[in-house]
């Protein structure tokens, strides 16, 4: 009998174990190879070889900005200005942003500006800076006098040359003759009831060579010349007045005293302290205006032990505060000839604002400025008591042989003076262009009012000899990114000088 072999069979058990693990081994599968929800967006990761460079646009004049030393701010260089005429490369110090005068009156709007709407930095006014004072009723008594005033009269050699050649080719019998230079102004000088001009240089008389930068002696002719003209304020604070020391001071003052029974008043020069402290009033049809005149100093120069009682008006806030309120006692308005700044430069600095201040606290008028051969900005300010000053910052210079362009457009004030009553005020002030000419010999000199100029008579000017920087319309378009149009004559407003 053949023996069967017997059929093993698996337990149940076992199978239902196995079939779970089975199972599980499947899902475990399916959800490890599963796409993720994210895999499609993402990019593969590149190597670093391909990773940007952070430093690989900057250049050696830019480095990137180091911060081992967080504490300390690094400044990074101004751009280059995207307009033409760069400007002078001789100042002293070149043009600056406007400081804030007073913590109390910022230069912008404290409220933010928006980036649709931002702040133009070349506007001269802002939203603070008041406006034309109001005038006071009128009773129908109104007296009204006319105002000029002139800036630097800086008489370098190449004038007094000039003007020994104008008088041989005349015939006269002076010297020097002046007056052909300053024709095209005789009329609005005249024209004034009241002519103001800043006389840079001394008159310091025969004991010394008539010369030019840098101890200046002026010919006497010169302040003969102003007197025809029609001036009848004559500032001599400067920081040459001491050029011939205390001796040529002297003479300074006596040739100003000659002319007094012309009617014409000298401020700034003295020969001791008394004569400082004598307030010089300017009277004309029942007004009365104070001059005052202070200067920053006389370049080192001093008067010499001869002369130790010359007295030289240097500005303290005691002195100019103590000098505006005895002057508004004596006088309807007090006018404040300043000669500060710095040269060739466009911008008040912080010593002009600070002084300026003083003189508005006090009560001034008008600031007159004076020296730094440029124009500056012209503003009204008000005081605490709501009492408000015109300051002219710098007329510039009105007549010299200066070597740069920026020097020969200057600027004279006008407005008008207004009394009612026991009431005193301005109006009408207006910043008048003026151009200085010469050919290019340093010689044939002329003064023209600037929309009396022109593009042809520029090409001729001998400071395109030392710079191309600018053209008439760059005069211009200065002239109006330096004084706001509220003080400029119809002429410039109008101008396109694009």
């Amino acid at each position: 009998m053949v023996q069967r072999r017997r059929r093993r069979h698996m337990r149940p058990g076992a199978v239902a174990v196995i079939g779970i693990l089975i199972i599980a081994l499947l899902f475990g599968a399916l959800y490890i190879f599963a796409p993720g929800k994210d895999d499609g967006e993402k990019t593969p990761i590149k190597e670093e070889t391909n990773l940007p460079d952070e430093n690989k646009n900057k250049t050696e004049a830019e480095p990137p900005v180091q911060q081992e030393n967080p504490g300390e701010a690094v400044t990074p260089e101004a751009p280059e200005e995207p307009t033409i005429p760069t400007e002078p490369e001789n100042p002293a110090e070149p043009e600056k942003p406007v400081e804030p005068e007073t913590p109390t009156e910022p230069e912008t709007p404290t409220q933010p500006t928006t980036p649709t709407q931002p702040t133009t930095p070349t506007q001269p006014t802002t939203p603070t800076q008041p406006t034309t004072p109001e005038k006071p009723k009128p009773s129908g008594n109104e007296t009204r006098l006319s105002f000029v005033a002139f800036g630097d009269n800086l008489i370098h050699s190449a004038i007094i040359e000039d003007g020994e050649t104008l008088a041989k080719n005349s015939g006269s019998d002076k010297k020097y003759y002046f007056e052909p230079m300053y024709e095209n102004f005789k009329g609005i000088i005249s024209g004034a009831d009241i002519a103001f001009i800043n006389q840079e240089t001394p008159i310091a008389g025969p004991d010394f060579p008539a010369a030019g930068y840098p101890n200046f002696n002026t010919p006497v002719e010169m302040g003969d010349c102003l007197v025809n003209l029609g001036f009848d304020v004559i500032n001599t604070a400067t920081n040459h007045m001491l050029d011939c020391r205390g001796a040529g001071l002297i003479h300074h003052v006596d040739y100003w005293e000659s002319q007094k029974s012309k009617g014409v008043i000298q401020v700034g020069s003295y020969k001791n302290k008394e004569d400082y402290n004598n307030i010089r009033v300017y009277e004309k049809d029942g007004v009365k205006i104070a001059f005052l005149a202070y200067t920053y100093g006389t370049n080192g120069m001093t008067a010499g032990s001869s002369y130790p009682d010359i007295y030289v008006p240097l500005p303290t806030e005691s002195e100019m505060t103590r000098q505006v309120k005895e002057a508004k006692e004596l006088a309807d308005l007090v006018f404040v000839s300043m000669h500060w700044g710095d040269e060739d430069s466009f911008t008040p600095n912080a010593t002009q604002r600070s002084w300026a201040q003083v003189l508005v606290d006090a009560g001034a008028d008008v600031i007159i400025g004076t020296h730094p051969h440029v124009v500056q900005e012209v503003k009204w300010k008000e005081n605490a008591e709501g009492h408000k000053t015109l300051i002219v910052y710098s007329l510039g210079n009105f007549i010299s042989t200066m070597y740069y362009p920026w020097n020969m457009f200057g600027g004279y004030l006008s407005l008008e003076i207004v009394k009612d009553g026991d009431n005193a005020w301005i109006e009408s002030p207006l910043f008048n262009p003026t151009m200085c000419h010469y050919s290019m010999q340093r010689r044939s000199l002329k003064l023209y009012t600037l929309d009396n100029y022109s593009q042809e008579l520029y090409d001729t000017h001998g400071t395109t000899l030392k710079s191309s920087a600018y053209s008439y319309n760059k005069i211009i378009a200065k002239i109006k990114s330096v004084i706001s149009e509220e003080f400029l004559p119809k002429y410039y407003i109008e101008y396109n000088a694009n």
